[in-house]
């Protein structure tokens, strides 16, 4: 048998119908209408994946989220949305859900989803590896503000996907996490610098006005205009997020000796 999967929808005719689209995909796919339905499910399961959609009566989406992550820390999460809440994509963010997506959407392109994010992981090692073979010694060695530097760009990555980040405020936030890139070998606070920028982009609220401002080596807004879309339309995924920005401070000659940095470049920023 293969993964183990549960959804969360209240949603009769959709719950069934994703279930049946996964079953026919090797998962172990059980289902639940409510939110005490899953965590009994998860009480006799041990899962690999939670689908969740947000509205529903009694306990939310959200809210069941954050009571089976107590239980299975390492539980990932996507969560499909037709009409959420103005704060759900905070919360999301907040409980480090892996991806967000906007119903209607085919049950071809969620299961790309699903395997992109139970593969979390593996890809973004790949990319680092290559990285970190064009690096300097001193910018290999592993260091304690990682998972935060990782968390910072997962929230990026579901701001944008749930359209709680604007175009004008993910260039902003990217500006600071392109300039926490930059400093990594000699900043001795970094732990506190990511943490500021995770709890920046939960904070933001539709009514926050942002001023696109020109920042010194920061990234030309059409070039960014051209990533951001990509992230939200899914074609740039959360593990290409977290290289976009040392890869784009990567000089020319540096990406020109690994071919598929030059690649992943032209997928990213190209």
């Amino acid at each position: 048998m293969g993964k183990t999967l549960l959804i969360l929808e209240d949603d009769d005719a959709l719950r069934k119908l994703l279930a049946k689209f996964f079953t026919t995909q090797s998962f172990d796919v059980h289902e639940a209408r409510s939110g005490p339905e899953a965590i009994a499910v998860a009480s006799r399961k041990n899962l690999d994946l939670f689908l969740t959609d947000v509205r529903m009566e009694g306990m939310d989406g959200l809210e069941c989220l954050a009571a089976l992550r107590q239980a299975q820390p390492g539980l990932r999460s996507i969560v499909m949305t037709g009409y959420a809440s103005q704060d759900a994509p905070t919360r999301a963010m907040r409980l480090g859900a892996d991806d967000y997506i906007h119903k209607p959407f085919q049950v071809r392109q969620l299961l790309v989803i699903v395997k992109r994010v139970l593969e979390k992981g593996r890809e973004k090692e790949s990319y680092f590896g290559m990285l970190r073979g064009l690096l300097s010694p001193s910018a290999r060695v592993e260091r304690p503000w990682e998972e935060l530097r990782d968390l910072s760009y997962q929230s990026f990555y579901v701001g944008v996907r749930s359209r709680k980040l604007g175009r004008e405020e993910a260039l902003s936030i990217w500006d600071e996490l392109e300039k926490l890139v930059r400093e990594e070998v000699g900043h001795l606070d970094l732990v506190q610098a990511y943490q500021c920028q995770i709890d920046r982009m939960a904070a933001l609220s539709k009514s926050d006005m942002f001023v696109p401002r020109p920042s010194p080596g920061g990234v030309e807004p059409e070039r960014f205009a051209r990533f951001y879309q990509r992230v939200r339309d899914g074609v740039v995924n959360q593990e290409q997020v977290a290289v976009a920005a040392p890869l784009r401070l990567l000089s020319e000659q540096n990406r020109s000796q690994a071919p598929r940095l030059e690649e992943l470049y032209a997928h990213i920023w190209g």
